[in-house]
């Protein structure tokens, strides 16, 4: 850690906290980040008995019995809770990160990766105070309608309060959607540094691609969020030109192909007799992209989705047919409901919070089209049918 390092003032300075130990717990270098969460400074930390000193008894026993362990049979530890005990005594909950790097001469060393994971939790409870604040919105109307023998003056004094709520919850996700970015560029640079520093170490890139894929699933959600709101406020700008829905395909597949690739699906390209349409052609793309992805994100492992379009009664189609786990009829009129979610599929639980198909039907509905959804029942896949008016 002597040897002249260009990097070593964007290592001191990372938004995360940055530790290099010998595997027996000795410390060998900290970056200023984590001397001022912790509240050491750097000597002390060095002169310390060790990592044992910064963890609390029971990450002690935790790291001896399940990180130790790892270390030593896989040679990294990723996205770990742990809690780091203050100068002060006081704790302080971290996302963990640990990869065991060999060096000359048969040596090796740890480098520890944290993160403040109390931000993580903030933003959790963020969201699902917005789903609350939806709800609780939701309540307020259908009281209304509960009480349409009030009078025309109690009824327009309802409505304008539920307005007001419905226009204070669009101003939240608004703002949500904008804070939720705020952090995103520290975490992208914390992670270059580690691609840095890292080199080549195949263990090191393993971990650093982790954390960019988690950024890159709160950017979408991000993305999701603001565009919503934009759509509840009427603020939602749509750069319209003339295009055939089989460029639109022929795009949407291309962005979403790596992604069924990945998860070992097949995503199937059919096209139909082509349709001139005068739309926003990145919104569309955007629409077909989020069908796409809830048939990857449900469907199993060898599923297929047929992405088709054509024309049908004098207007342009295009549908998203899968062969995943379908959806319960009886919940067809609801899957386009903001918040409202999927159940997923037994081998693939992670969902989302039920912004995407609302987002989808808010974006074709502003084109002046239509989308449904189709399904025989859980176990026989579903389609998704979007219909826009020929450009005249």
């Amino acid at each position: 850690m002597n040897d002249p390092d260009p990097h070593a003032a964007q290592y001191d300075r990372a938004p995360a906290g940055l530790l290099v130990a010998t595997p027996e717990g000795r410390i060998l270098d900290v970056n200023s980040t984590l001397c001022a969460w912790l509240g050491y400074s750097r000597g002390e930390l060095l002169e310390c008995r060790g990592m044992s000193m910064l963890l609390t008894i029971g990450g002690r026993l935790f790291h001896q019995t399940h990180l130790a362990p790892l270390l030593q049979m896989q040679g990294s530890v990723a996205e770990v809770q742990l809690e780091l005990r203050h100068k002060d005594g006081q704790k302080l909950p971290v996302l963990t990160s640990i990869v065991r790097v060999r060096l000359p001469q048969q040596a090796r060393q740890d480098e520890y990766a944290f993160m403040l994971s109390r931000d993580r939790k903030k933003y959790e409870q963020e969201l699902l105070a917005a789903r609350q604040r939806a709800e609780t919105a939701l309540d307020e109307r259908r009281s209304a309608l509960q009480a349409l023998s009030a009078s025309d003056a109690e009824l327009r004094r309802l409505n304008s309060q539920l307005a007001l709520a419905n226009q204070r919850k669009e101003e939240f996700l608004a703002i949500l959607g904008h804070e939720l970015r705020n952090p995103l560029a520290a975490l992208a640079n914390a992670v270059e540094l580690m691609r840095l520093r890292g080199g080549l170490d195949p263990q090191l890139r393993r971990l650093t691609e982790v954390f960019e894929r988690q950024i890159g699933t709160i950017e979408h959600l991000s993305s999701d969020l603001m565009d919503a709101a934009r759509i509840g406020q009427g603020k939602m700008h749509l750069d319209m030109a003339r295009v055939t829905v089989g460029d639109v395909m022929q795009r949407a597949h291309e962005m979403a192909a790596p992604r069924f690739a990945a998860a070992g699906q097949q995503l199937v390209l059919v096209a139909g007799p082509d349709a001139l349409v005068e739309v926003d052609m990145v919104r569309l793309v955007q629409v077909t992209g989020n069908l796409l992805s809830n048939a990857c994100k449900y469907n199993r492992t060898g599923g297929t989705t047929w992405l088709s379009h054509g024309r049908e009664g004098g207007q342009a189609v295009f549908r998203v047919r899968d062969d995943g786990p379908g959806i319960d009829p009886a919940r067809l009129g609801h899957i386009f409901t903001m918040f409202e979610q999927l159940d997923a599929a037994p081998d693939r639980a992670q969902g989302g919070i039920g912004i995407g198909l609302a987002l989808v039907k808010g974006l074709v509905e502003l084109h002046g089209g239509t989308v449904a959804a189709a399904s025989d029942g859980l176990g026989h896949g579903c389609t998704f049918t979007v219909t826009l008016p020929l450009a005249a």
